[in-house]
Formats: structure tokens, C-alpha cells, sequence
């Protein structure tokens, strides 16, 4: 009967010992949480392709305007496309959107 409460016990003792690193981790980094307002986001870098009839509307002015190539993309800007053109929109960890033709994305 003692043995068994020793099996017992040592079960639990590993168990919990098992999520003690894992509370440590959260204890050490209070910044460190999972809910979505605090998730890191990636943030666009530039256009890194304009091809044909690519504009861009501002967060500030409501004109649209023709976009350059290795333009800063910022929130709140909206990119559009025409027939037969195409844009690529490069992120700081090196991914990329390529934007087809008759196409607009907004960066909320």
C-alpha cells in the first residue's frame, strides 16, 4: 500500500514539475501573452514591383495617386491595379503579395 502511494506521488510530483518551465517562461516575459491585440504584426516595407497602371490612395488624402516602385507602404493605404498591370508589395521579413490585374487591397 506505501508503495503505491509513492508511485502516486511521484506521478503528480512529475506532472507537475512538467509545466514548471512553462510558468517560468510566463512569469519571466509579462509582456509575453496570447490574445490578439498583442500579437506582433508584420508591417509592409515597399513596393517592391509596379508593372502597367498601379495608384495608391493615402490614409490623409483621399486622392488616389500613381505609385512608384520601392514606395513606403504605411497603414491605412489602399493600392489598385488596372487591366493589365500588377504590383508586389515586399514585408520586412521578406515575404511578398503580388496584387493582380483589376485588383485593390487595403493596409488596415
Amino acid at each position: 500500500m506505501r508503495r503505491r502511494h509513492l508511485v502516486v506521488g511521484g506521478i503528480f510530483l512529475l506532472r507537475a514539475l512538467s509545466f514548471a518551465p512553462l510558468a517560468l517562461a510566463n512569469a519571466r516575459n509579462p509582456q509575453r501573452s496570447s490574445s490578439p491585440a498583442s500579437v506582433s504584426h508584420v508591417r509592409a516595407v515597399s513596393l517592391s514591383l509596379v508593372e502597367g497602371t498601379v495608384i495608391v490612395r493615402m490614409p490623409e488624402a483621399g486622392k488616389w495617386a500613381r505609385a512608384t516602385l520601392n514606395m513606403p507602404i504605411e497603414q491605412g493605404i489602399s493600392i489598385a491595379t488596372a487591366r493589365h498591370s500588377f504590383a508586389e508589395v515586399q514585408f520586412e521579413n521578406g515575404s511578398t503579395v503580388r496584387i493582380g490585374e483589376l485588383s485593390c487591397m487595403g493596409f488596415t
